[in-house]
């Protein structure tokens, strides 16, 4: 429900229709500028897009403080899914709109930002929402929402009010996707170049401090390392969830030990990529055979170690690492067996890896391969 408060004319309008007072107080309306935590491509494409000229939106907003490191990085990486739209649909409204600059979207820089600002116009009036309500399909029909409005001619001093709002609310955020940005990445020659290339923008956006004059988002040094620290122990890494740990990854990638961000990033739009391909595992409660037909199904892509702090990735096929064929002195009877309890192991590791006792199954995996292999290389 959505109740709105109308200023000119001093009464509540109860279960109103956001669009249809906005149509009703503002006739012929070219453009929609506007603040919200949250949307979507179908949300934008579906109600601003045929309605308006040019939409500004900033978007994708967060809480500041170590909880919000990771959301933000988050946020900013999930760029890929709006940019993969636009590569897989370049004939849809949102990605020409982006293309000929007539939409352009915004992030939060730095500071909490958590206006709900909405300012519609045509070359001579306006018509302003303010209040609780984010551009989304729950926001418009489900929950109970609450906007205050006012509407008049561009020449009133609440106008520029209005617009001063907007604008500072602009001046504290980066861009998230536009015509430049939008037109650069659909030139990828597939998907995957296209998810690097959307984590490589988004690396060379962040930054420790603010920098004037430039397009970054900020996340403080010390609010990394805050952030970072929070996660050393693998007791409360265990706890996350799996997007939660991939932005610990990609913290831990980005970050060095005191926060601030590395200077050695070569590749890094591939290494954090790297790092969303994993493999969900499948219980082998799943299949009637109860048998894992791949044995790399039993492991992320790539495999990851996170340890006091630091990630360490194992080789993964065709990485350029010097291998040794090692001779077994086993044979027979004695190799068979030795197999035989790798397997078992390996078994258990698999089966209970998942419930935190997996840990005792890795050791004894460590210590088979010290002392069957690794004393004799």
């Amino acid at each position: 429900m959505l109740d709105i408060l109308d200023y000119m004319e001093q009464k509540l309008v109860r279960n109103a229709d956001f669009w249809q007072f906005a149509d009703e107080h503002l006739q012929s309306p070219t453009t929609f500028r506007g603040v919200s935590f949250i949307s979507s491509i179908k949300f934008i494409e579906r109600y601003l897009l045929p309605r308006y000229q040019s939409v500004t939106l900033v978007l994708g907003l967060s809480d500041n403080g170590t909880a919000s490191i990771g959301q933000r990085l988050t946020q900013l990486t999930e760029r890929n899914e709006f940019v993969k739209y636009g590569y897989e649909h370049r004939d849809s409204e949102f990605t020409k709109r982006l293309l000929d600059g007539t939409l352009k979207l915004y992030f939060t820089k730095k500071e909490l930002i958590h206006t709900k600002l909405y300012l519609i116009t045509n070359d001579r009036d306006y018509v302003s929402f303010a209040g609780s309500m984010n551009l989304t399909e729950a926001a418009l029909h489900h929950n109970l929402e609450q906007l205050d409005s006012d509407y008049g001619q561009q020449t009133a001093p609440l106008y520029q009010c209005h617009q001063q709002m907007f604008e500072d609310n602009l001046a504290h955020a980066a861009t998230y996707l536009d015509a430049k940005k939008m037109a650069g990445f659909i030139k990828a020659t597939n998907e995957e170049q296209l998810q690097i290339n959307v984590y490589t923008d988004a690396v060379d956006m962040l930054a420790n401090k603010d920098q004037a004059g430039k397009d970054v988002v900020v996340l403080p040094a010390e609010e990394i390392k805050q952030y970072k620290d929070n996660y050393r122990s693998d007791e409360k890494l265990q706890k996350l969830s799996a997007q939660e740990k991939l932005s610990v990854a990609q913290t831990v990638k980005l970050f060095g030990d005191a926060g601030y961000k590395k200077r050695q990033l070569d590749n890094v739009g591939k290494e954090l990529y790297n790092l969303t391909q994993v493999v969900k595992h499948v219980s082998r409660d799943d299949g009637p055979s109860g048998k894992i037909e791949h044995e790399e199904d039993l492991y992320p892509k790539p495999v990851l170690f996170y340890n006091s702090g630091q990630l360490f990735e194992a080789p993964r096929v065709g990485d350029n690492v010097k291998s040794t064929l090692i001779e077994s002195h086993l044979a027979g009877d004695d190799l068979k067996e030795q197999l035989q309890l790798f397997s078992d192991i390996a078994h258990e590791y698999d089966n209970y890896k998942e419930v935190g006792e997996g840990w005792q199954a890795c050791d004894f995996i460590l210590k088979w391969a010290r002392k069957h292999v690794l004393l004799r290389t």
